[in-house]
């Protein structure tokens, strides 16, 4: 299969959570790995793209970070038929509340209808935990399996 992996990070943590989605699917897939600011969405199609992930972080209590925001604009204006799309992210929910990993609501609202989801959005309370490397690696195992 051909993943792409695309996040944004201002911790640390999403990127820690790519990095480590990209490791463990390398075996068996061709994985692109890139920061959601450095990347063309509309250069993602069927033809060189059979997953793509995105690990969107919340910024500021239910928002998109700036960094992610143009890529998330053009979200709107891209087909991704025959693209499987996977949306998760991580965040704190003693911050969080209601607003607890919004961005990947928002993310995976705005991927709904614009090719297949993958599987259901997940959201990690403070990742990386050996519990929720487990529930990640199932997630994909499920996905590219």
């Amino acid at each position: 299969m051909q993943i792409k992996i695309y996040y944004v990070s201002v911790m640390g943590t999403n990127r820690v959570l790519a990095e480590e989605m990209a490791e463990y699917l390398r075996t068996d897939n061709t994985v692109t790995l890139d920061e959601m600011n450095n990347v063309d969405i509309f250069s993602v199609n069927k033809e060189n793209t059979d997953l793509l992930i995105l690990v969107p972080y919340t910024f500021n209590y239910g928002e998109i970070p700036l960094e992610a925001l143009d890529f998330y604009d053009d979200l709107e204006d891209v087909t991704l038929e025959g693209v499987k799309t996977w949306v998760v992210g991580t965040g704190d929910s003693t911050y969080g509340g209601s607003s607890f990993a919004k961005s990947v609501d928002i993310f995976t609202e705005r991927c709904a209808g614009k090719g297949e989801m993958a599987a259901p959005s997940l959201k990690l309370d403070m990742y990386p935990w050996a519990d929720t490397r487990a529930t990640v690696q199932s997630a994909l195992d499920g996905m590219t399996k």
